[in-house]
């Protein structure tokens, strides 16, 4: 199938979309791909199969055309504002599909030492280190207060 980013918590947690509906521009001359970059421009849809990506109740999966730290700034607020409820948030970074059981790496972070970089680099994360292999790789970022 393929890779998803997922907020998971143990309260409810809001989905959202962009206010405004952002067209994707291809110049075939360049190879340049642009989404305008807008801050707000990222989707939360309800993700209801969480309990077999994370022990947490509830889920959602992040959905952008590409990072940018205004969104990252975005998610930060977002992960901020569910941890005003709970103790811990998950950003998980999993391969969506039937496969061996997966290697794990987590790492703890709180909310105040979370940069949108941090969220970049996970993104970035190679879930099939070894491609001939049938074991991904899942990283796990629990965001603290």
């Amino acid at each position: 199938m393929s890779a998803c980013i997922l907020i998971a918590a143990d309260c409810p947690l809001e989905t959202h979309e962009p206010e405004k509906e952002y067209g994707v521009h291809f110049n075939i001359d360049t190879g340049v791909i642009d989404d305008g970059g807008a801050d707000d421009n990222f989707y939360l849809h309800p993700f209801s199969n969480i309990g077999h990506y994370s022990g947490k109740a509830h889920g959602v999966a992040l959905e952008w055309f590409k990072y940018t730290e205004g969104r990252g700034e975005q998610v930060i607020a977002y992960i901020r504002r569910c941890l005003e409820q709970v103790e811990e948030v998950e950003l998980c970074h999993v391969w969506l599909s039937d496969y061996d059981p997966p290697k794990i790496h987590r790492q703890r972070i709180s909310i105040d030492e979370l940069r949108p970089s941090d969220i970049h680099k996970l993104e970035e994360k190679v879930i099939w280190i070894d491609p001939a292999s049938t074991q991904p790789t899942w990283y796990y970022l629990i965001i603290t207060r």
